[in-house]
């Protein structure tokens, strides 16, 4: 497993105990995987107050 794979392994870990720990499960949605094959999932969970995509700039326009 690449360093890389495994540190956004350990902090998507860390992000959904921490959601879990302070009992916001039924208020934070969590996606984690490529935004443009979420599409379904996205539009299923909306609507959002706060969306955060970490993507490449080059790529933002094909999100929204």
């Amino acid at each position: 497993m690449s360093q890389l794979l495994s540190v956004m392994i350990r902090c998507i870990t860390k992000q959904k105990n921490n959601i879990e720990e302070r009992n916001l499960t039924n208020k934070i949605t969590l996606l984690h995987a490529d935004a443009l094959e979420l599409q379904g999932e996205v539009v299923t969970n909306a609507p959002y107050d706060v969306v955060f995509i970490d993507g490449a700039k080059s790529q933002s326009r094909k999100f929204f």
